[in-house]
């Protein structure tokens, strides 16, 4: 399969701004930092076609679409561990079929909209009362901290993200990658 498309991609810059209503800054840089992440896969898959969305390469276990779908469901999948708070149920089931389905049911801007709906649905709401970044949770046989789950969050977004990119390119889909004149950290 070969895409003929580059284009100018979201300019790195990394100015992120912590959410105000957080009860704890540094969870809620956290959180800002997977903002970041998320618009950054965002802009990846946002224009792609069906067939780059669910082209699987020879080998690969997931599609762009499988892996998106699996970014959202693993957020929640955490979020709730480590607060108690479930998704939503139809929430939980579009998130399973976003991942497990092929070809995916979700065109990119449903993909994008599943996962801003379990970010802003369920993890915002889910980390901003909590006042202690590193208070230990028993989960089974795991212990969980707040700033634990987030770090991971921020790997796994990371991993799918460079995954992403890869995939995008064994289906003939160049991404430009750029950086702003300024990379300033959080303000």
């Amino acid at each position: 399969m070969t895409v003929d498309a580059t284009r100018t991609s979201r300019p790195r810059r990394y100015e992120l701004s912590t959410p105000a209503e957080f009860a704890n800054g540094e969870i809620a840089r956290y959180v800002a930092a997977l903002d970041e992440l998320s618009e950054r896969h965002f802009d990846l898959i946002a224009d792609l076609p069906a067939a780059v969305l669910d082209f699987l390469p020879n080998g690969a276990p997931s599609t762009i679409a499988m892996i998106t779908g699996h970014l959202a469901q693993g957020e929640a999948f955490w979020i709730s561990r480590l607060t108690g708070r479930a998704l939503a149920p139809e929430a939980a089931r579009e998130l399973t079929t976003a991942r497990t389905s092929r070809p995916s049911p979700c065109d990119a801007g449903a993909l994008i909209q599943l996962c801003r709906r379990v970010r802003q649905g369920h993890t915002t709401p889910a980390l901003a009362a909590v006042s202690d970044a590193h208070t230990r949770i028993a989960d089974g046989e795991r212990v969980l901290t707040p700033v634990g789950v987030l770090m991971h969050l921020v790997w796994h977004w990371t991993y799918h993200n460079g995954q992403t990119g890869l995939i995008c390119m064994q289906a003939g889909y160049d991404y430009d990658w750029s950086f702003h004149p300024r990379l300033v950290g959080f303000v």
